[in-house]
Order: C-alpha cells, then sequence, then structure tokens
C-alpha cells in the first residue's frame, strides 16, 4: 500500500506542478515517488539477505546486515520527511 500511495503522492505533485502550485511541489513529489524505485533497488536486496533461512541470526553478518538496513531505511524516511518539510513550508506560504 505505501508504494501505491507514494506513486499516487508523485503524480499528484507532478499534477498540482503543472497547474502552477511552484517548484517546491516538484521537488517534494519527486522525494516523495523516488522511494519507490530507492526501495525496490537498494533496499530489496539486503531485505532478501535478510530473510535468507541458512542466515543465522546471531552472526555478524546478520548484524552486518540489519545495520545496513537500518541505514538505508533511514535514506527513505529522511527522503519522506523533507518532502512532508518542503509541503509544509509551501502550504505556510500560500496561507
Amino acid at each position: 500500500m505505501q508504494a501505491s500511495l507514494a506513486v499516487v503522492g508523485f503524480v499528484s505533485a507532478v499534477g498540482a506542478w503543472l497547474q502552477g502550485r511552484g517548484t517546491e511541489v516538484l521537488i517534494a513529489g519527486f522525494l516523495i515517488g523516488l522511494v519507490v524505485p530507492f526501495t525496490l533497488i537498494v533496499i530489496f536486496p539486503t531485505n532478501k539477505q535478510l530473510s535468507d533461512a541458512d542466515l543465522d541470526v546471531g552472526s555478524t553478518k546478520a548484524a552486518g546486515l540489519l545495520d545496513t538496513w537500518n541505514r538505508l531505511h533511514a535514506v527513505r524516511s529522511a527522503a519522506g520527511f523533507l518532502a512532508f518539510v518542503l509541503l509544509l513550508l509551501h502550504l505556510g506560504a500560500l496561507l
């Protein structure tokens, strides 16, 4: 559901930008939409390795994978948060 909402957010932002809402909206929409390919291309391989049944959960490899996943998730969360802040600032400028 999150991926479909991110795509809808991106398409809506492009539509709003085409209607003259400003570059901030387009940038925020791009950041929202960027999480989908980032998840599929960058995070998914780490998820796949973490889901491997042969992975020893107590190993240093598992700890390293979890550390990597945490950093990648932080990047994805930061993109969403930055988009949120940009849209709030844009909304404040409209009021």
